[in-house]
């Protein structure tokens, strides 16, 4: 069985809560990233996404200028997580569910040990092994008007 230990990333960047949304931003582009966790300590109290620091900035002569907020002020209160043995199928059904495209991977204790993204999922799909037997051959005839339909 596939699981989050399996496929997350272990060398994870995080901000603080206390973090300014800049810091955060110049960190994701920097390392290419779209999502980050914020810490509170050594605990997992949100995730910060592009799209989060996108709706507090705006474009000036073409830069992108970030609001002058800490992490704090943007993320939401509820921060959904694994664990390490959670299956693949699990982690999907959660982003999906909550509409997130990554998930901390926290230790039973709540310690970060790693992140799972849906870039990470879609990984696992285009190096599987799907054989011819697995697709049905879908047929379809056009209708040859709206009453065939109907």
């Amino acid at each position: 069985m596939q699981t989050a230990k399996n496929e997350m990333t272990r060398r994870v960047t995080y901000v603080l809560e206390t973090d300014s949304i800049e810091t955060a931003y110049r960190s994701m582009m920097a390392l290419g990233i779209r999502h980050l966790p914020v810490m509170r300590g050594d605990k997992v109290v949100g995730m910060l996404s592009d799209r989060d620091i996108l709706q507090n900035s705006y474009l000036k002569n073409g830069q992108r200028v970030v609001e002058p907020m800490k992490v704090a002020q943007v993320i939401r209160d509820v921060v959904h997580t694994c664990f390490p043995d959670s299956s693949i199928s699990t982690v999907a059904e959660k982003m999906l569910v909550h509409g997130v495209h990554a998930l901390p991977v926290v230790t039973e204790r709540g310690k970060l040990v790693g992140i799972i993204t849906s870039s990470d999922l879609l990984a696992i799909l285009r190096d599987a092994d799907f054989s011819r037997d697995y697709v049905i051959p879908f047929e379809y005839e056009t209708p040859k008007s709206l009453s065939d339909i109907l």
